[in-house]
């Protein structure tokens, strides 16, 4: 070969891998602001490209910091109001009856709480709302994991899958939804709730793009993978509870009778 001549066999800078592995803690903050972004801008491309390279650790982590975030947010917006979780719940319920709608129920409806209560358990009860933020993530991720995997076990048909059917995966997949809880939370000076409202259906929607674009499978299919494991473990939870509260009846008849 010609001293002059270019090697045609040597990797160019275009054909090396791109795949961004963060280790510095500037770039890990630039990988978890640009998976928050791309999340909610980009879902197709964030759930095809970017979702594959991620470990369950990371996606937990993910789901932790957000929540925690949109928590902190939503206490210091507390604090701007002046009020706290029971204050604003107060309010909201006085908006509530103010509608044509509720004005025609009963009042009994309402839980009786009081309308003033001292600072330290308003202030304590936050304070534990935000500290206890990433256990309550974990518990969220874990819980609605279980449950999108029974739905994918019942109705993912096996040449459309993926990722595999694997719980795992799935515990993965509704802790990098979490990302609209930070809208709620930016939302939050909305009234009624509407901002938190608006963050729900926005997850929602998320979930259920998100599972047809990995599984393969349809939209409608996708709300039946979220819908149909909580009518089945609703009605599984029913039953074990009908079976506990007769045996409990009973034992309490067959202790009544024996003393009578």
């Amino acid at each position: 070969m010609d001293e002059n001549e270019t090697p045609t066999n040597l990797p160019t800078p275009e054909s090396e891998p791109t795949d961004f592995k963060p280790t510095e803690p500037e770039n890990l903050f630039k990988q978890f602001y640009r998976d928050i972004v791309d999340s909610l801008t980009e879902p197709k491309l964030f759930f095809t490209n970017r979702y594959p390279k991620i470990s369950l650790s990371y996606a937990l982590a993910f789901t932790v910091v957000v929540n925690w975030i949109s928590d902190l947010l939503q206490w210091l917006t507390r604090i701007v109001r002046h009020e706290t979780l029971l204050d604003g719940l107060l309010k909201m319920r006085k908006q509530l009856e103010s509608l044509p709608l509720w004005k025609e129920l009963p009042s009994s409806i309402w839980a009786q709480v009081p309308e003033h209560t001292s600072f330290f358990p308003a202030w304590l009860a936050e304070v534990l709302g935000v500290t206890l933020s990433p256990l309550h993530s974990l518990f969220r991720a874990a819980i609605g994991g279980v449950v999108l995997w029974i739905g994918a076990l019942l109705l993912v048909p096996k040449d459309s899958d993926r990722d595999g059917i694997q719980l795992a995966n799935f515990v993965k997949l509704v802790a990098l939804v979490s990302a609209p809880n930070l809208i709620g939370a930016i939302l939050g000076f909305l009234p009624m709730g509407l901002g938190a409202f608006f963050a729900w259906i926005f997850g929602i929607v998320l979930m259920i793009y998100a599972i047809s674009l990995r599984y393969k499978i349809s939209k409608l299919r996708s709300i039946g993978v979220m819908i149909i494991p909580g009518i089945v473990l609703s009605v599984v939870a029913t039953c074990v509870i009908g079976v506990f509260m007769g045996l409990f009846f009973g034992i309490i008849a067959a202790l009544f009778g024996m003393n009578t």
